[in-house]
């Protein structure tokens, strides 16, 4: 399967639900790859992913939706291709990650035991392999993300007399 299927699967099913631009988009056709080799033991896509300056990049993906520049992209590039299995993974990724934005998952891809920090050099472009993927602690971690409403839920519940002080000054 080639990574565009996934992401045109991402789009078609889930840029209704979620903000997705090109860079949010690799970052999650990133994690679809990660969850299939975490899951499954075997890459989603043949396609490789390479660690450029902003996170894990597929760079057929980039180019199909580059004319979008930094906009939401709202219709695919073409067929979305997947078995019921791999819609499945890609949904379940989405369920877990689609509502970060694309900073949050740049974040998120740059944590220093990552396969991205572990093989990314300035200005080289290099493949971020599966061996790296599956030796990185990607994947991994997702329960420690925290998203922008969670912080303010949390920081309401615990801090109530704190936010009416402040409407009140």
């Amino acid at each position: 399967m080639e990574a565009l299927n996934v992401a045109n699967y991402i789009i078609d099913n889930w840029s209704d639900k979620f903000e997705i631009t090109n860079l949010k988009l690799n970052k999650l056709v990133y994690y679809s790859q990660v969850e299939s080799l975490r899951k499954y033991n075997h890459p989603l896509f043949d396609d490789k992913v390479e660690a450029w300056q902003h996170g894990p990049v597929e760079p057929a993906v980039y180019r199909a939706f580059s004319s979008n520049g930094r906009s939401r992209i709202l219709k695919s590039t073409g067929l979305a291709i997947l078995d019921e299995t791999s819609k499945k993974l890609v949904d379940s990724v989405m369920d877990r990650l689609g509502m970060l934005s694309a900073f949050d998952l740049v974040i998120l891809s740059h944590k220093p035991d990552g396969a991205w920090a572990s093989v990314y050099s300035p200005n080289m472009d290099n493949p971020i392999t599966p061996e790296a993927i599956l030796a990185s602690n990607d994947g991994l971690d997702n329960n420690d993300v925290v998203t922008i409403d969670q912080a303010v839920q949390w920081t309401i519940a615990a801090m109530p007399n704190a936010l009416r002080l402040l409407e009140n000054s």
